[in-house]
């Protein structure tokens, strides 16, 4: 689900094309409540309720995938209909208005969060919901000098890698062990869930679980090893060199193979026939 135009970024070809069974997209939602001129996310939350209650009979495991937007940019003082302003940004040293109504549109989302969660903690069937954010919101001229501590163009890559930071959160209807990752990156994600649930893996994403623990972070800027340093990408002195070159690779071939493509790596029927 993504209550936004069905299109947007070609979702409604590409969703199908890696199985997802139903698209619902903001024509599928009849006189939803509105935060600015999205959808909300408490509506995006409600839908995902009434998605799972009827899917109950089905006898068919539901996983919904949601892509929400009642966050998204741009933050303008014309576009805050039916939003509480309740939290303000005590800060100086940059023009604050984009950041306070972004702030208060992530507490709109705690409170429906909440919601959510109230919900699945009293249903029978395990549940267990991820929530984690895409990228870092433009929150107006001076904010990210002011919380980097200087222009894009004088820090290091290492110090870049803080526009990257969002956080994210795995909680379950049932009993898992608590923990707090301090640092991991989006394409480990499902591998670590994975692996803390007892879920399926492929042998890729097994690879990506064994991966994360030589090099914990990695994006297109660059990467910390386990060993607590930050490397360039392209460090041929880094004692990780050759495991990203073997990760890239892989990359490859599971998105460019074609026939040559290592079918029995990358999926799970194959994984677990040989399981």
């Amino acid at each position: 689900m993504h209550p936004y135009r069905g299109t947007n970024y070609r979702r409604n070809i590409v969703y199908p094309q890696i199985g997802f069974d139903t698209y619902y997209t903001r024509d599928d939602f009849s006189n939803p409540y509105k935060l600015r001129n999205y959808i909300s996310d408490r509506t995006l939350f409600e839908r995902i309720i009434t998605e799972y209650e009827e899917n109950l009979d089905s006898g068919q495991t539901l996983f919904s995938y949601n892509v929400t937007i009642q966050n998204h940019g741009g933050y303008y003082s014309s576009n805050t209909k039916n939003m509480s302003l309740s939290i303000d940004v005590l800060n100086t040293e940059f023009s604050t208005t984009r950041a306070e109504i972004y702030v208060n549109l992530v507490k709109a989302t705690d409170d429906a969060f909440q919601l959510l969660v109230n919900y699945f903690e009293e249903v029978e069937e395990p549940t267990v919901i991820v929530m984690f954010g895409d990228h870092q919101p433009d929150i107006g001229d001076g904010a990210y000098e002011y919380l980097l501590g200087g222009d894009e163009d004088t820090l290091t890559s290492e110090e870049l890698m803080e526009k990257y930071k969002i956080p994210f959160i795995v909680w379950a209807n049932y009993d898992i062990e608590e923990e707090t990752i301090e640092a991991t990156s989006l394409n480990y994600l499902y591998s670590i869930i994975a692996d803390r649930l007892g879920l399926s893996m492929t042998g890729y994403q097994e690879y990506l679980l064994d991966l994360s623990e030589e090099i914990p972070v990695i994006n297109s800027v660059g990467y910390w090893g386990a060993d607590g340093e930050f490397y360039e990408l392209d460090d041929k002195d880094s004692p990780y060199y050759e495991l990203v070159n073997e990760y890239n690779i892989l990359e490859y071939n599971d998105i460019f193979g074609g026939d040559n493509r290592y079918y029995d790596f990358f999926t799970l029927d194959a994984a677990e026939e040989a399981g």
